[in-house]
């Protein structure tokens, strides 16, 4: 039975990549925490991104309909929100990507899930998958829109004032395309798949691009 064991183990996927994940995962967190400001938050969100689409994608080791992959997908898109919730909480606060802002965006990052959450437990509407997804996209877009529309009050006519409105229009954008892909997909129309490979880019290839691009110059994110 021992060499069955050990080769099961050897073979697994928890070995490989599972276990070369996390050790890079702990280099790159590192990394990222020594850097600090823009650079840091690049490589900690751009670890957590590719380990998003490893972990909920279809080379996941973690089976699928168990309360592990339940667990790893909420976690992730918790994680996804918390990239745009903390730039925006860095620039309105004035104190950069430090303590403050990400306790501030951790809040507001755990308002949406508890919302959808409550509203499934409530409705069995929300039991099924699309109607939920819906639900958590039209919720994350009040979200986005009111926390941008509060720093650009706060803002005013400062210089990174047309950052936020960058990143507030990225964000609208995917969150707007993904709620409308799943009307069309409630209503039965396939091209909502081709829909949600849109926003699907914007969540997974392009925002953390579109950041350093449009961020790099920002004072309160150096």
């Amino acid at each position: 039975m021992q060499p069955d064991l050990w080769r099961r183990v050897y073979e697994s996927p928890w070995h490989n990549p599972g276990f070369f994940w996390l050790c890079g995962g702990l280099f790159f967190l590192g990394m990222g925490l020594q850097q600090g400001g823009l650079g840091g938050f690049l490589l900690i969100f751009g670890f957590t991104t590719l380990a998003d689409c490893t972990l909920t994608g279809g080379w996941t080791p973690i089976p699928s309909g168990t309360l592990a992959g339940t667990l790893t997908s909420i976690l992730f898109v918790i994680l996804g929100d918390l990239r745009y919730l903390l730039l925006i909480e860095a620039l309105r606060g004035g104190e950069g990507l430090g303590a403050p802002a990400l306790r501030r965006a951790t809040a507001l990052a755990l308002v949406v899930p508890l919302l959808a959450f409550g509203a499934r437990n409530a409705w069995p509407l929300f039991l099924q998958p699309r109607p939920f997804f819906l639900l958590y996209e039209l919720l994350f877009f009040a979200l986005a829109l009111g926390v941008g529309l509060a720093a650009l009050r706060k803002l005013g006519d400062d210089a990174d004032a047309p950052l936020v409105r960058a990143l507030l229009a990225f964000e609208l954008i995917q969150y707007g395309l993904w709620a409308l892909a799943d009307v069309l997909l409630l209503a039965d129309l396939s091209p909502g798949h081709l829909l949600r490979l849109v926003p699907n880019a914007m969540y997974y290839a392009f925002f953390l691009p579109f950041v350093w691009r449009v961020a790099s110059r920002s004072r309160r994110l150096a």
